[in-house]
């Protein structure tokens, strides 16, 4: 699913466009993209952490949250306060395997 979220996020700017177009294009059409993206994601987190045991899953995830969201300039305050409860919840787990063992 991540991949697939990614591969939707990274919609290309149509090429033969003109200026003007790839602007609007951005505006009407990445824009809305990027933040149900970035929504779906929130959600997916909030709800099913448990798939980011995954370490796999849990790099390339914050990775892109990293090196793609965190550079959309919009959101960024979202995107950092994503990336914070993110952290938390890794250490939450972290500790609550500690206490087990």
């Amino acid at each position: 699913m991540l991949d697939l979220l990614i591969e939707r996020f990274n919609i290309p700017i149509p090429k033969k466009a003109s200026a003007e177009q790839q602007e609007e294009f951005k505006e009407k059409v990445r824009r809305p993209v990027h933040l149900r993206v970035f929504n779906v994601i929130k959600n997916w987190v909030d709800k099913h952490f448990a798939d980011f045991k995954d370490e796999v899953l849990l790099k390339k995830f914050y990775t892109f949250l990293t090196d793609n969201m965190e550079n959309m300039g919009n959101m960024d305050k979202a995107v950092q306060a994503l990336k914070q409860k993110v952290q938390k919840r890794v250490l939450l787990d972290a500790s609550e395997r500690l206490i087990k063992n």
